[in-house]
């Protein structure tokens, strides 16, 4: 079975760091369901709601964990590591010389074989027979010049053979000795070079492995990197999309003159009815909560002025969830950081440089006495045009609508504010 790779392993990790987030998706999707079925002035409403916005909070936390996203990093480099490496350093098993002189020392293992040793005591046997012939003619001729004939020539001839026998005996056991001495030279130098080849196969996958850990850190450094960069340079932007408080397509803001406009349309420069000169635009795809209000569909940290105070509008009592989607949404800033939508007043999609505290933010927009009582003036005027109430939860996403219009004086109030500090006289806040 082959060796798993870095980059799989880290893989591994990943998916089991976010194993929950399959089953968290598909409990926040059923919950938003069933909050369309339920009163939305009932308690069970309002808990579900929580409910749901608590898991989107772990959800976009799951998805933007820094290990997680440090593990993704190192993924990457991993893979990139492995495809500059191809097929790997290369290792000595497999090679066919190295595979052609293992298959030698192997043959040395076994030893002589059995035509080797044949041939060995053939070559040895014809050199004492050889011997023992010429023995035995010398011996005769010396018997035959001395006289002697009979028994004692006999015993002097079997002499002779008896030692040509024992010579043949005696190169048989050095044969076996040899041979045996041969196969244990063989094994150990067959075991030298399995080892050199398995110690040399094993730093060639280590330089591997270490060359993949490498690229694989490297990434995950730059990513480190980038990230910082990118938040020193966009913070106040990061924050924004952070809270993604922003309108979907369709949204009718208030323009100068009484006209109204697309969000999605709006471009630097466009004035609006109450906020003046259009500064900052920009589209970001979400997946979270949405509100209805009106006729309009915002996210849930969306700001709005309601009934005196800013707050956000998933708090809001006259706005309806629709549930979780994943849309587009336009985020706005005018230069009077209010603007007009469905004849309700907005705030800028930005209230703070640097970190985004919202709940800070609203604290410090609800201390500024001078323009709560101004815009609650304001307020009132467009009640009286548009009074507030819930609206049906049915619509969709994403498509223009209709708004009333506001009566110029409004404007006059609002210029006048504007241009010209609030006095107030004595303790009684009337302007």
């Amino acid at each position: 079975m082959a060796e798993q790779s870095i980059s799989q392993k880290i893989k591994e990790q990943i998916q089991a760091s976010m194993s929950g987030m399959a089953d968290l998706k598909h409990k926040t999707a059923m919950d938003a369901k069933k909050l369309e079925t339920l009163n939305p002035n009932s308690t069970e409403y309002q808990t579900l709601r929580s409910q749901i916005r608590a898991d989107d909070v772990s959800l976009r936390n799951m998805d933007n964990n820094p290990e997680v996203n440090k593990l993704r990093e190192m993924q990457t480099g991993a893979q990139f590591g492995e495809n500059v490496l191809g097929d790997g350093l290369g290792r000595a098993a497999g090679n066919a010389d190295i595979e052609s002189l293992r298959g030698q020392y192997n043959q040395m293992a076994q030893g002589y074989s059995g035509a080797e040793a044949t041939a060995r005591q053939e070559q040895a046997y014809q050199g004492i027979n050889q011997a023992t012939q010429t023995a035995s003619r010398a011996l005769q001729a010396s018997l035959a010049k001395a006289g002697v004939r009979g028994g004692m020539a006999g015993s002097q001839l079997r002499d002779v053979q008896v030692q040509g026998m024992q010579q043949k005996a005696n190169t048989q056991r050095d044969l076996f000795i040899a041979g045996e001495e041969a196969k244990r030279t063989g094994v150990n130098q067959l075991a030298d070079f399995t080892t050199g080849i398995l110690k040399y196969d094993q730093d060639q996958s280590a330089k591997e492995k270490d060359l993949v850990l490498q690229s694989a850190m490297g990434f995950a450094g730059m990513g480190v990197a980038e990230r910082g960069a990118s938040a020193a340079a966009s913070a106040s932007a990061a924050a924004a999309a952070a809270q993604k408080s922003c309108f979907v397509d369709g949204s009718m803001v208030e323009m100068e003159g009484g006209a109204k406009k697309n969000i999605s349309t709006l471009k630097i420069g466009d004035l609006t009815a109450l906020g003046g000169r259009v500064t900052a635009t920009g589209v970001m795809e979400v997946d979270t909560e949405l509100f209805k209000f009106n006729n309009s569909v915002a996210t849930a940290t969306h700001v709005i002025f309601e009934e005196g105070q800013w707050i956000t509008l998933g708090d809001s009592k006259y706005a309806v969830s629709l549930g979780l989607h994943k849309t587009l949404v336009y985020p706005l800033n005018v230069e009077n950081n209010i603007y007009l939508v469905d004849n309700r007043i907005h705030r800028n999609f930005t209230e703070c440089e640097g970190a985004y505290d919202q709940e800070d933010a609203l604290n410090k927009l609800n201390n500024d006495f001078s323009e709560l009582t101004c815009l609650s003036v304001l307020e009132s005027t467009l009640q009286a045009t548009m009074p507030y109430s819930k609206p049906y939860s049915n619509l969709e996403i994403g498509h223009g609508r209709e708004e009333l219009s506001v009566p110029s004086r409004i404007w006059r109030f609002v210029t006048k504010y504007w241009s010209e500090p609030v006095v107030f006289s004595g303790d009684s806040g009337r302007i």
